[in-house]
């Protein structure tokens, strides 16, 4: 993770085997639609949300969850999903190219959000919910 010079890791970022497979799987992709590559667009994802950026603007966004409590954290092209087990903390477990959700046919937002329920329950973890200025507020 590349964080600038005054950046300090505040939250705490998790991943499944599974996913760690699927990025490493998808670093070889040239496609891209962004000026970032699809390694960088993980980086920037990655290194916003631990050094507790905002997550409402910016490369990388997150998306309130639906449902389950599953969050989308999302780049140009990228659609990564999991949950909060605890404030500050995130478990991803399953990720997406946008161009593939937006295909006609499966799978959608919502088959993704119930792999990554399907994965949680697997691994018999908790989550919280809450409104994101609550689990991941804006560190400053």
């Amino acid at each position: 993770m590349i964080l600038g010079p005054r950046d300090q890791r505040n939250r705490r970022l998790f991943w499944t085997k599974r996913f760690e497979k699927w990025c490493r799987d998808i670093c070889q992709s040239p496609s891209t639609r962004s000026l970032a590559s699809i390694p960088e667009q993980l980086n920037i994802a990655f290194a916003d949300f631990i050094s507790g950026r905002p997550l409402s603007s910016g490369l990388a966004r997150c998306d309130p969850p639906t449902g389950e409590g599953i969050w989308r954290l999302k780049t140009p092209d990228l659609r990564l999903y999991g949950w909060a087990d605890e404030p500050h903390c995130m478990v991803l477990t399953v990720g997406e190219f946008k161009s593939v959700i937006a295909a006609p046919g499966a799978p959608k937002d919502r088959h993704l959000g119930q792999q990554a329920v399907e994965e949680r329950r697997e691994l018999k973890l908790g989550f919280v919910s809450g409104e994101r200025f609550e689990i991941f507020p804006a560190i400053s």
